[in-house]
């Protein structure tokens, strides 16, 4: 698998894309910077959508139980699995931000002990 880079004219267009497969997907969400090192914001959190505003040029991710925004991003790349997209990596002046989606394991139902 490779990344993808997307233009930013498709932006928009790409996250709408991406939200319709995201009711199944979780995210993992991490910031990297050299002033703090890599931080986890979110670890698979079910994620209902993603926008691009491109008056505010914010990127936003809607989480379970935060908005995620990365405002000014510079350059988005996505990374094609079996799953449709499964990472995503955004490219901001001082930082990245990998955010991989995953769908979740379904293990069988557990039976009785009899």
């Amino acid at each position: 698998m490779s990344m993808h880079r997307i233009e930013k004219s498709q932006w928009s267009g790409f996250c709408r894309q991406l939200s319709v497969e995201l009711p199944t997907k979780r995210a993992t969400i991490e910031v990297a910077s050299h002033e703090l090192g890599v931080q986890m914001e979110a670890h698979w959190v079910p994620v209902t959508g993603v926008i691009y505003d491109a008056d505010d040029e914010a990127l936003e991710f809607i989480l379970d139980d935060l908005d995620h925004l990365v405002f000014h991003p510079v350059e988005v790349y996505a990374e094609y699995g079996i799953a449709g997209v499964e990472s995503l990596a955004i490219v901001e002046h001082d930082a990245m931000q990998i955010v991989t989606l995953r769908v979740p394991m379904m293990l069988p139902s557990p039976h009785p002990l009899h």
